[in-house]
């Protein structure tokens, strides 16, 4: 018994998100708000290249991240409909609450530990890089994002 609850809390519930060309998002499923199908990509005034707009969600403009400026990322998929992930960027800052990151097909939830994934990139030393990791999770490559590092550039 006491083994069982051990290697669960050694478990995180996270989603494996369909993001890019043979290439996922692996968020922790707490970080997850909403998802969202269906919308419009309102433009707004920002200076920043990582803000390709925004998207209403319960009374207010959420910015979509935009990933199109980090170098060496697989090509978007252009032929499936665009769906929208809500997400908390873990800033306790109202305004800075939340961020959507795109996707385009249903991400499905995993329990991971670490025995599920093998390190493919660390963290890489430049400004343009929000990822902390690039990993191998049961075969399938996946982008794990820094949310905080995230936040800080637009």
């Amino acid at each position: 018994m006491d083994e069982a609850v051990d290697q669960s809390s050694r478990e995180l519930h996270a989603c494996v998100v369909p993001w890019r060309e043979g290439a996922n998002l692996l968020l922790p499923n707490a970080v997850i708000a909403e998802t969202l199908y269906h919308l419009e990509i309102i433009p707004l005034a920002h200076e920043s290249s990582w803000i390709q707009g925004g998207v209403e969600w319960r009374g207010q403009t959420v910015p979509l991240v935009s990933f199109d400026g980090v170098p060496d990322l697989p090509a978007h998929v252009t032929d499936e409909t665009r769906r929208v992930l809500i997400c908390h960027t873990l800033s306790f800052n109202e305004e800075d609450a939340y961020v959507a990151i795109d996707f385009f097909r249903l991400p499905r939830l995993v329990f991971i530990d670490e025995s599920s994934f093998s390190v493919v990139e660390e963290d890489r030393e430049t400004n343009d890089w929000p990822f902390v990791a690039r990993i191998d999770v049961r075969g399938s490559i996946a982008y794990v994002l820094d949310m905080e590092k995230l936040c800080s550039l637009f």
